[in-house]
């Protein structure tokens, strides 16, 4: 079981343009693509309960990514290896990574395509995974147990998806959303760390993000009218993302230019989800309401 944690083999293997083609694959779980994928999703699609609950089991990935590195506290492969940048003191096992790619990609080529979606879904994981190994920032134990802790993910928010609970909060989002005050309140008791708290951070406030666009939505009694042609789409998805990718880079430039801020990244991350989940929705709906109706509004 010596390969399990060992990446010494990996280099026997590496050639320039398998460097040019994996250095690609980590785009494939950041941030701002990601943001962008949901966005163009939720806008354009009259299922967007699925858009919505991807992005919450991508914000609990992180939640539980981050607490067991903090667990484990394994360290990532020798610095020598690396063919990519990262930090040193960020924790290797498990791989976050794989473990976001699984509950992000898996479940999105699954519902575009149906059951050809799984063999695609899994092709693009196994490729996120065997990319971070090459490029060596983990080893293979990381990649292997962040797809198996994603899988266990998947499985019980599937059931979870099902029960009358989930039911119970997607019709009271006031109840959810204080639900997930307490609890984010309270998972820091637990995590006793002074490092890696942006992601926490951005998790945290997407997730509020989130249930406070579905409290106003609930008390304006508005619903949101999905574009019916390829050019309001077009439309819709070029001036949404204007504001939500904005917004986003703002705050990385802020980020790079000034003293590390968790409340600067807690602000822009929630209005990122805001802008996504409502805003951008509501007044596209407003709009169109006001062109069907010209004289009564």
């Amino acid at each position: 079981m010596g390969w399990f944690n060992d990446i010494t083999w990996m280099m026997a293997i590496r050639e320039p343009y398998l460097t040019e083609i994996f250095s690609y694959f980590p785009l494939l779980v950041k941030s701002y693509v990601l943001i962008t994928i949901v966005a163009v999703g939720f806008w354009n699609s009259e299922n967007k309960a699925f858009w919505r609950d991807l992005t919450i089991l991508v914000c609990l990935s992180v939640f539980l990514n981050f607490y067991l590195k903090q667990y484990f506290a394994h360290i990532r492969p020798p610095k020598e290896f690396f063919l990519i940048g990262m930090k040193l003191s960020s924790y290797s096992f498990p791989s976050g990574d794989a473990q976001i790619g699984m509950v992000f990609w898996y479940p999105l080529f699954r519902h575009l395509f149906g059951t050809k979606g799984k063999i695609l879904g899994v092709s693009v994981v196994g490729l996120i995974a065997l990319s971070r190994i090459y490029l060596g920032v983990h080893y293979p134990k990381d990649v292997l147990f962040g797809i198996a802790i994603s899988c266990l993910v998947l499985y019980f928010y599937s059931k979870f998806n099902n029960s009358r609970l989930y039911q119970y909060l997607t019709a009271n989002p006031l109840t959810a959303s204080g639900l997930l005050a307490v609890l984010l309140a309270a998972y820091p008791l637990v995590i006793h760390t002074t490092t890696g708290w942006s992601l926490y951070a951005m998790a945290a406030s997407m997730l509020i993000g989130i249930n406070i666009s579905g409290v106003i939505k609930g008390l304006t009694k508005i619903k949101f009218i999905t574009p019916a042609t390829i050019e309001q789409k077009i439309g819709l998805s070029l001036a949404g993302l204007v504001s939500v990718l904005f917004i986003y880079f703002s705050e990385r430039s802020f980020q790079s230019e000034n003293s590390y801020s968790i409340s600067f990244i807690s602000i822009s991350y929630f209005i990122i989800a805001l802008t996504i989940f409502f805003l951008v929705p509501y007044f596209y709906s407003w709009h169109q309401k006001l062109l069907d109706n010209p004289r009564k509004n």
